[in-house]
């Protein structure tokens, strides 16, 4: 009876033990049985976080990881086309490149239309008639094609060529990151001789001539408002400001019987007509419609009309 009595306590605090109770709670999950309510939902959820993971990662390789981001270089010649950007209804350089992206197989048919879609960016916006030996366009394209350079030249007509690309960084971007923009602009040098001065195609610059025009040239250099060389911008917007960094006049040089210079401009951003009409203003000047007093009243907020000078002839550098 002792021994049963002993026997009979032991067991006692056994049922009471908190280690034994968590086992016995156990007991029916491993023998098949329902498992408590709480083991229930915690299972379910571990398995629905699970799963939640699962296609989180499948979505992001369906949608980021086949996507890689180049920059691109290209030279074209702008005869003929109605400037780089893409627009409806017009010849332009963009809906020559975009095509020949689509049909190497760089991305994806509904790109050419959205070019959003492809995070496309344009170094440089350049006019009706304007070329560029230096166009940087940034995009994401969705195949490396093996000899893209190669397969695109042949698609695209023979005055826009693709010099080559690189692969970039997610976040590059061809506009944003550029701080600055060179252009040429090749003239013959009767554009400045004075009205009264009959002239021919055997016509050569005189030197003080030409150092006039480096120094009408001269005057642009520096912050100043340029809302009277473009269209749609007035003089109190912050974007009528810009900051040209260098405008230069090469000494002239004979082709095919004919003397040319080139002027050179370097500013942080141009506008739409804005070298077009600083040439024109000075070739006015050195001609003898307008004073050097018009630049200066070009500056200020009353409407000053400026001639434009003809796009063929101005080329992107850089």
């Amino acid at each position: 009876p002792v021994m049963l009595k002993c026997i009979q306590s032991y067991l006692n605090r056994l049922k009471t033990h908190p280690t034994l109770l968590k086992m016995a709670e156990r007991l029916p999950v491993s023998l098949g049985k329902r498992p408590a309510e709480t083991d229930e939902v915690d299972s379910k959820s571990e398995k629905h976080s699970k799963k939640k993971k699962k296609q989180h990662v499948v979505q992001l390789g369906k949608s980021e990881g086949c996507k890689r981001k180049i920059a691109m270089l290209v030279a074209y010649s702008g005869a003929g086309y109605y400037g780089v950007q893409i627009n409806p209804g017009f010849q332009t350089i963009e809906s020559e490149i975009f095509p020949a992206l689509v049909k190497v197989g760089a991305v994806p048919q509904d790109h050419m239309n959205t070019p959003s879609k492809m995070w496309f960016q344009r170094g440089s916006r350049t006019d009706k008639g304007v070329s560029a030996v230096g166009q940087i366009f940034s995009l994401k394209i969705t195949v490396l094609v093996p000899d893209l350079v190669s397969k695109m030249n042949e698609i695209l007509p023979p005055q826009i060529r693709v010099i080559g690309y690189t692969r970039t960084t997610n976040g590059f971007d061809s506009k944003n990151w550029c701080d600055s923009r060179t252009y040429t602009y090749m003239t013959p040098t009767y554009a400045f001789a004075p009205l009264t001065k009959f002239v021919t195609d055997e016509y050569r610059v005189e030197p003080e001539i030409l150092t006039r025009v480096r120094t009408v040239l001269s005057r642009f250099l520096g912050t100043h408002k340029f809302h009277n060389f473009t269209s749609g911008v007035k003089y109190e917007q912050a974007c009528a400001s810009r900051y040209i960094i260098k405008f230069e006049c090469s000494e002239p040089y004979v082709r095919e019987g004919i003397e040319f210079v080139t002027l050179e401009v370097k500013g942080q951003s141009f506008m739409l007509h804005h070298i077009r009409k600083m040439i024109g203003l000075t070739v006015a000047i050195l001609r003898g419609y307008c004073g050097e007093s018009t630049i200066d009243a070009s500056w200020g907020p009353d409407k000053v009309d400026i001639p434009k000078a003809p796009g063929l002839g101005l080329v992107l550098e850089t």
